[in-house]
């Protein structure tokens, strides 16, 4: 199997060219303002399409795929289960040391900034970092792309990914410098278990593992 970075080349490029404009726009303007930009264009179609979107990033939806590519090889499976987890035990850490952080709803009542809320979503007021969501979105369409190794897929998965990461601005879950510390996470876990599972010799003695199951 060729190094993910080979597999996945237009999700990585396509994430590259935006990592690095987001993060000076997360520093020169402020969390703040930026959330506030963001909240000011909504509409009742964005509403309900960032309502659904945002469940993509859901654990529930990487251990649907996760079974289902049992029929296509055990390694991918392994790879996203294994990914998936770590995503999980990372963000939980992760939250539980930076506990009084506060999300948007709460850090807004203290300015008596007007914001639009999308019905339906239940807000949080703490843990606002890293966004979870992101974390996983980025990691499973990472791995997704290198799994299928089809350009235009692999623009289809970050494209997926990225409406995530807004999708919890958008709906006022986190603000921009939580999703960007998490897509930096879920690239970097993803990265790492690929490697791992794809290279070390504990895991590439077992070739039953590139097997799949056969109804």
């Amino acid at each position: 199997m060729k190094a993910l970075y080979y597999r996945s080349a237009p999700f990585l490029g396509f994430y590259l060219m935006v990592l690095v404009p987001v993060l000076f726009l997360w520093k020169y303007f402020g969390k703040g303002q930026i959330h506030l930009f963001i909240n000011r264009y909504h509409s009742p179609f964005f509403d309900q399409f960032f309502y659904w979107i945002t469940k993509l990033g859901e654990p529930l939806v990487a251990c649907t795929v996760l079974i289902g590519l049992l029929f296509l090889k055990y390694r991918y499976s392994l790879i996203l289960g294994l990914s998936t987890g770590i995503c999980a035990l990372v963000v939980g850490i992760l939250k539980a040391i930076v506990v009084d952080d506060m999300r948007p709803f709460k850090f807004f009542q203290y300015f008596n900034a007007p914001l639009h809320f999308v019905e339906g979503v239940r807000l949080h007021e703490y843990n606002t970092f890293p966004s979870g969501h992101t974390t996983l979105a980025f990691s499973f369409f990472l791995l997704l792309s290198a799994f299928f190794q089809k350009s235009w897929l692999s623009a289809v998965f970050f494209l997926l990914a990225l409406l995530v990461a807004y999708s919890r601005m958008y709906l006022s879950m986190h603000f921009l410098a939580d999703v960007w510390v998490g897509s930096v996470l879920g690239i970097s876990i993803a990265v790492g278990v690929y490697q791992l599972v794809t290279y070390h010799p504990w895991f590439t003695n077992r070739k039953w593992w590139d097997g799949k199951w056969e109804l």
